[in-house]
């Protein structure tokens, strides 16, 4: 090949490599992000708290503005190009909105509970798309009870589960009460079918979104005694799960009826099951946002999502829990739901009706277009390796960079980059090459230590 041809050639293959991420860049800036919709609430910083997704165009979410009580709530049925407004039931004490559950359009519940005394609760149901609002009672109606997760398998059975948060053990046990019946009769779980409790085993009454998983009839939630609850049986009978070196566990979700994730904040914990939850394994890394949330994206291939309310960045796991990383979304969200990768809604701080409050996403969840950008600018070799690696960069700086295991865990971690880098110390197997970008993108490079 003649030189001057084979320089053509050179150019046209950086032309069409250029091309290709300038699509991929706008593909990003306009397809995968969050879509502000507003929410008809015109409250400023009205904080929303709880959404409940019922299909792609039918969502409702509730929210408070604690200290000071008003609470409102925000439906939409097309999609959330409009939404109808309304307010919950006005009460003598500040009950403020900790979740929702919803059917369809029309029929919906929501818990409420008093803070910061967090000493009672009520529990409020429409059936007229929330024009109106009428309460239920059970023993929860009891003082020094306040409960926070609230589940609706169908019309007909449901679950109220949860703790004051007092820091009294004797008032912070665990209440767990069921419905056969739309939530007409509640009945509490007696204690011959609860796990023996340990000293002020409850739940965080500030989970909203993201603080418990269902699959099918079984339902499993965390408790402060660094516990995962699980039943079986819609919540008549239930088993109660240690999670060895969990600190302040607060979520829980399952990707299938064996495979799930749990987290904890201060500090941040992450632990994954295979077993249904019987058994946990520490596979913490270090995502950037506190852990007080997950959710598993439902028709996904093993994507998960770590957030904190009033935090940008999430942690995302696409690979079924055995890696993270930490990616900056752009807006500070407090709750968030995912019927399947691409349609997804989250809520936050209002501004005012047309501004904030309620978001849609408009990508595909599950896939990383940053990174795929980020990874045509890398080259990695000698593939495999015996004693380094060499990592070429196509005019881009790198910010720092970690070796992971195919476990998960973090067995490098440097912010001093020289191109070289020295692999003598690790067992002969796979590993990942994670390396963030000074533009922000991170990509990841798998290689083979010999």
């Amino acid at each position: 090949m003649m030189q001057n041809e084979y320089h053509c050639l050179l150019k046209l293959k950086i032309m069409r490599k250029y091309i290709l991420i300038l699509l991929l860049i706008s593909s990003v800036t306009t397809r995968a992000q969050w879509q502000d919709l507003g929410s008809g609430i015109s409250i400023s910083s009205y904080d929303m708290f709880a959404v409940e997704v019922v299909d792609s165009n039918t969502v409702w979410a509730i929210g408070n503005t604690w200290p000071v009580y008003a609470d409102e709530f925000t439906k939409t049925t097309d999609g959330g190009a409009t939404w109808q407004t309304g307010s919950l039931p006005s009460l003598t004490e500040d009950y403020f909105s900790l979740s929702i559950k919803a059917l369809d359009a029309d029929t919906a519940w929501v818990l409420m509970t008093v803070i910061p005394t967090q000493d009672s609760c009520k529990l409020f149901k429409t059936t007229d798309g929330g024009n109106s609002w009428n309460e239920q009672f059970g023993g929860f109606n009891q003082a020094g009870w306040a409960l926070a997760i609230m589940h609706f398998f169908d019309g007909d059975n449901g679950i109220l589960y949860g703790s004051s948060g007092t820091g009294n053990p004797v008032v912070d046990s665990l209440h767990i009460h069921t419905t056969s019946d739309g939530g007409t009769t509640w009945t509490r779980v007696p204690a011959s079918s609860l796990p023996i409790p340990l000293a002020g085993e409850g739940n965080w009454i500030s989970g909203g979104n993201g603080n418990y998983a269902v699959q099918g009839d079984t339902i499993w939630a965390a408790t402060r005694a660094q516990r995962i609850f699980k039943s079986t049986d819609k919540g008549n009978t239930w088993n109660a799960y240690s999670v060895a070196g969990a600190v302040d566990l607060r979520g829980v979700a399952f990707m299938d009826p064996m495979n799930g994730i749990c987290v904890g904040a201060s500090p941040n914990f992450i632990g994954s099951t295979s077993d249904g939850g019987l058994t946990w394994t520490d596979i913490t890394t270090n995502v950037g946002t506190a852990c007080r949330n997950v959710e598993y994206i439902p028709g996904s291939n093993g994507t998960y999502i770590i957030w904190a309310s009033g935090d940008s960045d999430l942690g995302v796991s696409r690979d079924g829990g055995n890696s993270w990383y930490s990616e900056n979304h752009g807006v500070n969200l407090n709750c968030m739901e995912f019927l399947s990768p691409t349609v997804g809604y989250a809520g936050n701080m209002i501004v005012n009706d047309s501004t904030a409050g309620m978001y849609k996403w408009t990508g595909d969840i599950s896939v990383s277009l940053p990174e795929a950008i980020a990874n045509d600018f890398v080259e990695l070799y000698p593939n495999p390796a015996l004693n380094h690696i060499i990592v070429e960069l196509d005019g881009q700086t790198v910010n720092n960079y970690q070796i992971i295991s195919m476990e998960g865990r973090i067995l490098s971690n440097d912010q001093l980059f020289t191109g070289v880098i020295d692999i003598q110390s690790l067992t002969s197997g796979t590993y990942c090459l994670r390396i963030t970008l000074d533009n922000g993108m991170t990509s990841s490079k798998l290689f083979v230590k010999k």
